[in-house]
């Protein structure tokens, strides 16, 4: 049955298609993830990308609701014992660390595509992402994200996607068309 849906070609869908086909783990296991790419598949080992990257995620901790210590990603480090303050790291730290550091190997593999020009952020909330705060906190996580975007445009592209933020849209989906469809009904009949 499974088989047979067609999520169409909007940025949601066509981000939730490259992460299931690129990404080396079970990213997409966290309520909430982000895809960050640079510009015209560039590399993420990028200062502009991490830049962009650690600038969201400082964005999304301040998030009503986010659970800062959740985030994870390859441009910035959190500090779990000091409120998941973020930390942002440069591309140098980066490149050193993949050489000298177990841990952020292990991340940075499992939170990038297998070709290295991709790779995730991800979060978690501090309630139920199916319950009734949900519909705030996917435009709040909007919001930031386009606030990020327009200010470090054209440098780097953010793709939101939760299982959560699916079923907010395809509600709002519904009840946006629901007048045009009852008055339809009505007068056909």
């Amino acid at each position: 049955l499974a088989l047979n849906i067609n999520l169409g070609d909007s940025p949601m869908a066509t981000a939730y298609s490259k992460a299931l086909t690129t990404y080396r783990s079970a990213g997409l296991s966290q309520p909430f993830a982000v895809i960050s790419s640079p510009p015209d598949e560039g590399s993420i080992l990028s200062q502009p990308h991490f830049d962009a990257s650690c600038a969201l995620a400082k964005s999304l901790s301040s998030i009503e609701g986010v659970v800062p210590q959740s985030l994870q990603g390859i441009a910035f480090d959190v500090a779990y014992a000091d409120g998941g303050k973020i930390t942002c790291i440069s591309v140098t730290e980066a490149k050193r660390r993949l050489d000298t550091d177990a841990y952020y190997l292990r991340r940075f593999r499992a939170l990038t595509n297998v070709t290295a020009r991709a790779d995730l952020i991800t979060f978690v909330p501090g309630f139920n992402p199916f319950g009734s705060r949900t519909e705030l906190f996917v435009s709040a996580v909007r919001e930031c994200i386009e606030n990020i975007t327009s200010l470090r445009s054209p440098q780097t592209t953010f793709q939101f996607y939760s299982a959560s933020s699916t079923e907010v849209d395809a509600k709002n989906f519904t009840f946006a068309r629901l007048p045009g469809a009852v008055i339809g009904s009505l007068v056909l009949i």
